[in-house]
């Protein structure tokens, strides 16, 4: 589960030099347990101390005390300052004096979640209204999980999980989330993130209509199968991937009657290449895993989708041989985002 805003501690602060000329007044501040790092003002956090950390892509709550960030439209975002990365925003612990914030923990350890004592919330990305469709109900969670995966920044000491291991990851489609399914009376299901959809004119129902997987699904064979994946292409987060066509592509394949395990990237390929449906390409492929969250982030600097200019979203990690975390409660994988595409896209 993301964590818009955590109790977080300082491991350093470092200056920022361009040019050979120290900034006066902002620092480098990077964290114990977590691989962000942000720009904050020099004097205001010492190594050691306790701080709320609040993600990119995340928005404030329009407020006096957040006035500071009227400017970026209460976004928190990954920027460059005086040539710095920063991605997040450090806040004393003394914001949970302010008379607005709700349910003050009595303790601040580590990692705490404290997304709800501010009101932050996460910035959704856009699709237009026409696009969506009508509502038939919430998204199946009793089903299956949302497509959401965390960002190795978060969770840097995951990377520890799989060291050693086969490993896979697959490009990041930028698009929009479809998860297709039947119910379990039998009746074809396709959903967006957050919800399930009422067959009819929209972008969900659309396209999955012109894959096979209707005809799949109505099949004894595989009617107990749940297909997620990506709806790319024109009018779709500026269609960054040129696409002259709206398309879905499959990342993930859950077996229903196997207790919900996921398919491995080789039973997807196999599948999907069976059936001719498209899928999530690979981006990289590891017989030994050892990798760090610099090197991840380093490996996908400057690389753009095929064919275009503009920067790939990121890759997402899994294990050659589906592993379920208990830690988490779900089965192991990971984001890596781009940093390129985030400055592009003000993320």
């Amino acid at each position: 589960m993301r964590k818009l805003a955590s109790i977080q501690r300082v491991k350093s602060v470092e200056d920022i030099y361009r040019d050979g000329v120290r900034a006066d007044n902002i620092v480098i501040i990077k964290f114990d347990d977590i691989a962000w790092q942000c720009v904050g003002k020099r004097g205001e956090f010492a190594p050691g101390d306790l701080c709320v950390y609040v993600e990119v892509s995340t928005a404030l709550p329009e407020n006096e005390y957040f006035a500071f960030m009227a400017k970026s439209k209460y976004k928190v975002k990954t920027v460059k300052l005086w040539g710095a990365l920063s991605q997040g925003l450090p806040l004393p612990l003394s914001i949970f004096n302010e008379d607005w914030v709700v349910d003050v923990p009595n303790d601040f350890t580590v990692g705490l979640d404290v997304t709800n004592c501010f009101g932050i919330k996460r910035v959704e990305d856009f699709l237009p209204v026409s696009f969506g469709g009508e509502q038939a109900g919430l998204f199946p969670t009793h089903l299956l999980p949302k497509t959401d995966e965390d960002r190795i920044q978060s969770y840097p000491h995951l990377l520890e999980q799989i060291r050693g291991e086969e490993v896979f990851a697959t490009v990041k489609l930028d698009g929009t989330s479809c998860t297709v399914l039947n119910s379990p009376s039998g009746e074809l299901m396709v959903c967006s993130r957050n919800f399930s959809l009422k067959d009819g004119d929209n972008v969900y129902w659309r396209v999955i209509k012109e894959t096979p997987l209707p005809t799949i699904l109505a099949t004894p064979e595989y009617k107990h199968l749940y297909f997620q994946g990506e709806i790319i292409g024109v009018g779709i987060q500026g269609n960054p991937l040129s696409l002259s066509r709206q398309e879905f592509y499959v990342f993930n394949i859950i077996d229903s009657e196997s207790g919900n395990r996921p398919f491995s990237q080789i039973e997807i390929m196999e599948f999907c290449y069976e059936h001719k449906i498209k899928f999530a390409p690979v981006f990289k492929y590891w017989k030994v895993f050892d990798e760090t969250v610099e090197s991840l982030l380093e490996m996908l600097s400057g690389v753009t989708y095929q064919g275009t200019k503009n920067p790939m979203e990121g890759i997402v990690v899994r294990p050659a041989t589906p592993t379920f975390s208990v830690k988490f409660g779900k089965w192991f994988s990971f984001k890596v985002i781009n940093n390129d595409y985030l400055l592009k896209r003000g993320e």
